[in-house]
């Protein structure tokens, strides 16, 4: 499950779901398609382990496109791994690249990269980023997030 905090125009801290534009979610490797949709979800449904899993088809990496409707400044983001050696282990992000792959991904220095705990099922721990980095207008061109996980991301 992937969430992203942040707050909006009146300085209110919160979840940023309702702002990701779903209808323009792309995501690189995923082994279903649309999966990346059934991840981003509201807080009250963020430990639901009934609702899908994002899984890579191929190898250990997910390129994510998650553009938003408003302007949006992200604080934080939390990944919540299915746990053990499946949980992702590294996240980049990238902003205002208008075309990514994966080997635009690896040539492409990413605004900001985390490393992950091995353990986040419970959604507790969140990633700060750089704030001034992450202040971006709807319709601005999507950011992108690879993540290197070894096969599910809840």
């Amino acid at each position: 499950m992937i969430m992203i905090m942040g707050e909006d125009e009146g300085g209110e801290a919160w979840a940023l779901y309702e702002k990701v534009d779903t209808d323009r979610l792309v995501c690189l490797n995923e082994k279903r398609p649309s999966s990346l949709k059934d991840v981003l979800r509201p807080w009250h449904q963020r430990l639901d382990t009934t609702l899908p899993l994002l899984e890579s088809d191929a190898d250990e990496q997910l390129l994510m496109c998650i553009p938003f409707t408003n302007p949006v400044k992200i604080k934080s983001i939390a990944i919540i791994g299915a746990g053990g050696s499946e949980n992702p282990s590294r996240m980049s992000a990238f902003i205002n690249n208008e075309v990514m792959d994966f080997s635009s991904a690896e040539s492409t220095r990413p605004v900001q990269s985390w490393e992950l705990t091995e353990r986040n099922t419970d959604g507790n721990v969140e990633y700060p980023t750089r704030y001034t980095k992450f202040q971006v207008s709807a319709g601005d061109i999507p950011k992108y997030f690879r993540t290197k996980c070894l096969k599910k991301l809840t």
